[in-house]
């Protein structure tokens, strides 16, 4: 649901977006919430077209998105941790 919201509303900030996002959660540690950002942002950098159909995002939104994602999420830096564990 979040990635959706993220494609469909296109915030200016949307690092920004994720951390207030993740404060709504207050039974989940620091780390947990941290671990949260980090999972939702790789999904946003390994979103194709196909799978975004499959979250209800319709091509002509995920287009523009995706012209404009490489200014949102590919400056980020994750913990390389985090990196690691999502790559096995």
């Amino acid at each position: 649901v979040k990635i959706r919201q993220l494609i469909e509303e296109c915030p200016l900030d949307p690092m920004s977006d994720l951390r207030s996002w993740a404060r709504t959660f207050p039974h989940l540690g620091t780390k947990q919430r941290t671990d949260l950002v980090c999972t939702v942002v790789e999904e946003c950098r390994t979103l194709t077209e196909v799978l975004a159909r499959t979250i209800g995002i319709d091509t002509k939104t995920f287009r523009r998105w995706n012209s404009a994602r490489r200014i949102f999420f590919n400056e980020i830096n994750l913990p390389a941790a985090r990196l690691d564990s999502l790559r096995t």
